[in-house]
Order: structure tokens, then C-alpha cells, then sequence
């Protein structure tokens, strides 16, 4: 049983830079670039949108330091894993999910995901948006054998910090099953 939660706490790392990063494909492209270093005032639709294309370029490369651009200094992760009955849930830190990432960019193997549902709200006084999605992945680990097979509801707070829309809260709950071939 160890090996399996470890299995699957592994898997999450993977999973978290995509719940962020990857999952994003689907987003129309024609939405304008929101750069970072825009003062903002209230937030919008097409610049949460903008915001996540970028994130899920930088998942694409593997580039930590640009998904965690778009996170608040004391911006939460909220993980909660589901695997063969069993529940465990991890609430880290900014500095936390960057290693978190790290680690499931160097872990991960293969990755297919398909995202769909991609739901944002944003707040009458347009400064918070939510964005809700569902995930359905498969995720290779490295030297592992079978194939993780997970759905995540995801939901990520955007608000305004001191001009910038950042992400200020990410909240996850993955269904994980191990498939073997």
C-alpha cells in the first residue's frame, strides 16, 4: 500500500503542473497576451483566459519560474488525492508547490489530458474571477510500470495583487486508478 500512495503522491506532482499548465490546450488562441507587467484595475474574461494560454506555454516547456509568475506570494494549493479508497489532502505553500512542480516535471514521462468544462466568473466588482474545469489525464511516471489514469475538478481564484491578476487560490480533487498494459 505504501508504494501505491507514494505512486500516486508522485503522480500529483505531475498532475499539479498540469492542473495549472497543460489542461489550457483547448483555449482559443486569438485572445491577446496579458502581460505581466500591466498595472491592472479589474479583471476580465479574455485576460484570465490570456493568463492561462501562458501558463499552459510555459507547462509545454517545462518552465516553472513562468507558471509561478502568475502565482500570489501567499497564493494556496489544495490538493486532494482519491486512490483506491483511501483519501489524503495537501495544502502547500507558493514556495512548496514550485518544488512540487519541479519535482513532477522531472518525474513525468508521458502525459495525455484532456480538459473540458472551463467555466470563469468573474466577480460584479471585477476584481476576483473563479475558473472551474475538469481534467481526465494519463500520466507515465519514469521507470514506473502501468499508466496513472486521473479526473480532477479543479477550481483556481484569480484576483487583483498590487496591480497584477494573479492566481491566489488553486483547489484540486483527483480521482486516481492505476492502469496497468
Amino acid at each position: 500500500m505504501a508504494s501505491i500512495w507514494t505512486t500516486a503522491i508522485a503522480t500529483t506532482l505531475s498532475t499539479g503542473i498540469f492542473t495549472l499548465g497543460t489542461a489550457y490546450a483547448v483555449i482559443p488562441a486569438q485572445h491577446s497576451v496579458f502581460a505581466l507587467n500591466q498595472k491592472a484595475t479589474t479583471l476580465s474574461e479574455g485576460q484570465i483566459r490570456a493568463i492561462l494560454d501562458q501558463m499552459q506555454a510555459a507547462s509545454n516547456k517545462r518552465d516553472t519560474k513562468t507558471i509561478m509568475k502568475f502565482l500570489a506570494p501567499d497564493a494556496t494549493v489544495r490538493m486532494t488525492i482519491d486512490a483506491q479508497g483511501k483519501s489524503q489532502t495537501m495544502t502547500l505553500t507558493r514556495s512548496q508547490y514550485y518544488q512540487y512542480l519541479q519535482q513532477g516535471f522531472y518525474i513525468t514521462e508521458n502525459y495525455r489530458g484532456q480538459y473540458s468544462n472551463l467555466k470563469i466568473q468573474v466577480m460584479p466588482n471585477k476584481k476576483a474571477a473563479i475558473a472551474t474545469y475538469v481534467l481526465d489525464e494519463e500520466i507515465t511516471i519514469k521507470n514506473q510500470p502501468g499508466t496513472l489514469v486521473s479526473s480532477s475538478d479543479a477550481s483556481m481564484k484569480f484576483e487583483i495583487v498590487k496591480g497584477q491578476i494573479l492566481v491566489t487560490s488553486l483547489k484540486t480533487v483527483s480521482r486516481l486508478e492505476f492502469k496497468t498494459e
